[in-house]
Formats: structure tokens, C-alpha cells, sequence
């Protein structure tokens, strides 16, 4: 081989391998970009949750006085009510 032909090779050698690496390079930007990209998905998704179990805590006390209030409506039942057993014939022999 004459000193153009080493020259050429060693050229398209040094070519070949900045193409790898540029290649790797752009393969790890990327992957590194994906997972920000999720990272920031899943804080999101995690503030959408706590955002409304937020809200139903903040109706508990409305629920609650909803029920008060329907206990106050609602008449007492003061008889008790008679066991199962006696509607039910066959409800004894087991």
C-alpha cells in the first residue's frame, strides 16, 4: 500500500468512528430526554391525583352534615325488629 491509500483509510477509519460515537451520543440524549419527559408525566399524574383527593377531603364536612341533617328529618325507629329466624322457616334448622 502506498502512503495515499494508509491516508485514505486512516481518514475514512476516523470518519467511521466520529459517525459512532455521534451516533451514541444522540442515542444517549435522547433516552435521557425520555425519561425527563416521564419523570415530568408522572409528577403531573401524581399532582391530578393529589389534587382530588384533596377535593374529596375537603367534602367530608359537607357529607357530614348532609347525613346530620337527614338523621334530624328522619323519624327514630324505636321497636326492635324480630330475628330473621322467625320469617324464614328454615332459617332455625341450620
Amino acid at each position: 500500500m502506498n502512503k495515499k491509500s494508509c491516508l485514505i483509510a486512516a481518514i475514512l477509519g476516523v470518519v467511521v468512528v466520529l459517525f459512532v460515537a455521534l451516533g451514541v451520543t444522540a442515542a444517549v440524549w435522547s433516552s435521557y430526554n425520555r425519561i425527563v419527559t416521564l419523570d415530568e408525566n408522572i409528577d403531573s399524574s401524581w399532582a391530578q391525583v393529589e389534587t382530588v383527593l384533596q377535593r374529596r377531603y375537603d367534602l367530608i364536612p359537607n357529607l357530614v352534615n348532609t347525613v346530620k341533617g337527614f338523621v334530624k328529618q328522619e323519624p327514630c325507629r324505636k321497636k326492635p325488629r324480630p330475628p330473621i329466624s322467625s320469617k324464614v322457616p328454615w332459617a332455625g334448622s341450620w
